[in-house]
């Protein structure tokens, strides 16, 4: 009597552990949720992007053309005569980026400077590479400067320095901040011959020919 008294007692201690480690006295709870929640960001610009156009349209009511990358054609291709041989084009630039440009330069790229025939008396000036497409020396006498203004530019209200064809290789041009979506219009001057130029080397810059591209470099 006893023992079958003590395996029943047992079997009850058993079955109430496993019920109370179902939780089955403790308080009941319940748990309510929402659907999935969903957060995309659209693509953006990149940080720097900057576009070219070409003005177009008359001298006074000037536009800018379609914005490109790059631009195919170059803004000058003259003739330099004496004794003075000033050209000046307009070039648009846009910040297309999804941050402001603290940081634009303009400078001289892919310059080649030849000498394409030995005439008058360059080499009497001291010129030791003359013809042949030797190296030239017009670089030395032509002057670059930029004046700019918000689009379209009418009435430039900044200039940069004046430097020669061969610093602004070296040299960048500094130019102002561009904000998302903003435009300046630059105006170009190319100038022969340089301002102080000795004679002596306009002389060897004779029947010489300079090559170059305007490059512009953009920061965040």
């Amino acid at each position: 009597m006893r023992r079958a008294f003590l395996l029943t007692a047992t079997a009850l201690g058993l079955v109430i552990s496993l019920v109370g480690s179902t939780g089955l006295f403790a308080a009941l709870t319940d748990t309510a949720r929402t659907g999935t929640n969903q957060v995309t960001t659209p693509g953006l610009a990149s940080s720097a992007d900057l576009k070219l156009a070409m003005s177009e349209g008359p001298e006074g009511n000037k536009t800018c053309g379609d914005f490109s990358d790059d631009l195919a054609t170059g803004l000058f291709d003259f003739t330099a005569n004496q004794p003075i041989d000033d050209r000046a084009e307009i070039v648009c630039l846009k910040n297309a980026g999804s941050q402001s440009l603290t940081s634009l330069t303009m400078r001289v790229d892919e310059l080649t400077d030849v000498d394409i025939d030995c005439t008058g008396d360059e080499q009497a000036n001291g010129d030791a590479t003359c013809g042949g497409d030797a190296a030239g020396e017009l670089a030395d006498v032509l002057a670059v400067s930029v004046a700019w203004d918000a689009c379209p530019n009418q009435a430039p209200s900044a200039f940069s320095p004046t430097q020669t064809l061969l610093e602004s290789a070296s040299t960048p041009i500094a130019l102002p901040t561009l904000g998302v979506d903003e435009m300046v219009c630059l105006l170009v001057t190319v100038a022969y011959p340089a301002t102080g130029a000795p004679s002596e080397a306009l002389q060897r810059a004779q029947s010489d020919k300079v090559t170059w591209r305007f490059r512009f470099d953009a920061g965040t």
